[in-house]
């Protein structure tokens, strides 16, 4: 019987990213599996360059397969607004613009590489396409920007009072972020009770038959649900809650790209963890999990890939974090799960793709006494291994 060195040897694929093109082996092995699939799933380790250099290069390498849609990590209406900044000639002017109003308001377009990753989906995009999806929550200092929609929308004196008063606690949130104080700590929209006028400026846009403004409403009580329950940290509930509200939107935008175009495919970057099969380690079956589930349904495939940069460093910085965290140090991976992998790396000077699926056939004798890699090779189909990766650079200094 083969041991296991030999088993990923015979799936073993170089791979290498220059000057926006993926190439070797890898390149080969992906595009195919993205031909034979109708959704694919990339998961990633935030604020990391390659990670989303090898993104954008990914997303132009497979769409003339099908793939015109993007689907990431952020609220329906922040998605809105990626699709209008990223389409403008200067987009990455755009972008630093709306950050210095808004810093660190929609995750994670704050990153230079996350815009050349919008710009690569939207650029062949029709002007009466919005490929970028978003299926997450608003992000918890995303309020600000949308209660100036909320205000804009409303011409009710008392109301729109009202709207400024909260304003004022979003912008001197900001200020203490700045200042130092870490998010949890912040006195925000999504983080303390629901004003006492909420129902009265729902019930305006009710009566106005202002259907957007009611569901931005919806969508930020629903986001406020998320993160209340993290700050009572009752933390299941708070990525259950997470998941059912992603699963929701996303099936929502599936029913109804679908009824115009049955062909459609998706790429999907969310951070690792939401893109498995089967349980995450929060002990939810979260959004990779539900579209695997789907692709069976709709008699499709979907496929699997985890980024797992095990040398380098990243972006981990917030206002309130040391500047060190600009570029922080990846530390050595110590993680049972990638240990048997990362144990017989031709090389650890370059990238490597392992098909993890052959694994499944015998996988009782490979993770015999070894739980975590077992879960590795349930959960996903291929893993992207990246060496010396460089962090990612923010749009507004």
């Amino acid at each position: 019987m083969a041991i296991l060195s030999e088993i990923l040897s015979e799936n073993h694929f170089s791979i290498s990213l220059a000057h926006g093109v993926i190439t070797g082996k890898g390149a080969e092995f992906l595009l195919e599996q993205a031909r034979a699939s109708r959704f694919f799933l990339y998961g990633e380790d935030h604020g990391i360059a390659d990670n989303l250099n090898f993104a954008t290069a990914l997303f132009k390498l497979i769409r003339p397969s099908g793939y015109s849609t993007y689907v990431t990590e952020i609220g329906p209406f922040s998605a809105e607004k990626f699709n209008q900044l990223a389409r403008q000639p200067d987009a990455m002017g755009a972008f630093h613009e709306f950050y210095s109003s808004y810093p660190f308001s929609i995750p994670f377009g704050w990153l230079r590489e996350e815009v050349h990753l919008l710009q690569a989906v939207s650029t062949p995009a029709r002007n009466s396409e919005n490929p970028i999806i978003g299926i997450d929550q608003e992000f918890i200092i995303s309020t600000q920007f949308h209660l100036e929609n909320l205000k804009n929308e409303c011409s009710d004196p008392s109301l729109r009072e009202k709207i400024e008063t909260w304003l004022k606690v979003e912008k001197q949130a900001t200020q203490d972020m700045y200042a130092g104080k870490p998010i949890e700590q912040l006195a925000i929209f999504m983080q303390t009770p629901l004003p006492e006028e909420w129902p009265a400026l729902r019930n305006y846009f009710e009566a106005q038959n202002n259907t957007s403004a009611v569901a931005l409403m919806n969508a930020l009580t629903d986001s406020r649900e998320v993160y209340m329950y993290y700050k009572t940290e009752d933390y299941y509930l708070n990525n259950f809650s997470r998941s059912l509200l992603m699963k929701r939107y996303f099936y929502e935008e599936f029913n109804k790209r679908s009824t115009a175009n049955l062909d459609e495919k998706y790429f999907i970057k969310l951070g690792a963890n939401h893109i498995k099969r089967g349980h995450s380690v929060m002990g939810i079956q979260d959004i990779g999990n539900f579209i695997s589930e789907l692709a069976v349904m709709e008699k499709a495939e979907s496929f699997h890939l985890f980024a797992l940069p095990y040398s380098g460093k990243q972006n981990a910085w917030l206002p309130f974090a040391p500047k060190e965290y600009k570029a922080a140090q990846i530390e050595e991976n110590t993680n049972p799960a990638y240990q048997p992998i990362l144990n017989t790396l031709p090389d650890t000077s370059s990238w490597h793709v392992y098909d993890l699926r052959p694994l499944r056939m015998k996988q009782n004798t490979w993770t015999k006494n070894n739980p975590e890699f077992k879960n590795l090779i349930q959960g996903y189909d291929a893993i992207l291994l990246m060496g010396d990766v460089q962090a990612a650079q923010l749009v507004v200094e």
